[in-house]
């Protein structure tokens, strides 16, 4: 088991949760790649929206 940490928006990471999913590496395939199945993915998250808005 591993422990991994993606950056995202307040926002995004809501909208990752409630939707059971999480996206990590822009999209990047070899970003992800070595996550293994029971992995553990924490979010931070240092602003409200993407690029702007209030800090977390």
């Amino acid at each position: 088991m591993a422990f991994w940490q993606g950056v995202a928006s307040a926002e995004n990471a809501r909208g990752g949760r409630d939707g059971g999913f999480a996206q990590l590496g822009h999209g990047k395939h070899i970003v992800v790649k070595p996550l293994k199945k029971g992995d553990w993915v924490v979010c931070y998250s240092p602003r409200e929206s993407m690029g702007a808005g209030e800090t977390v």
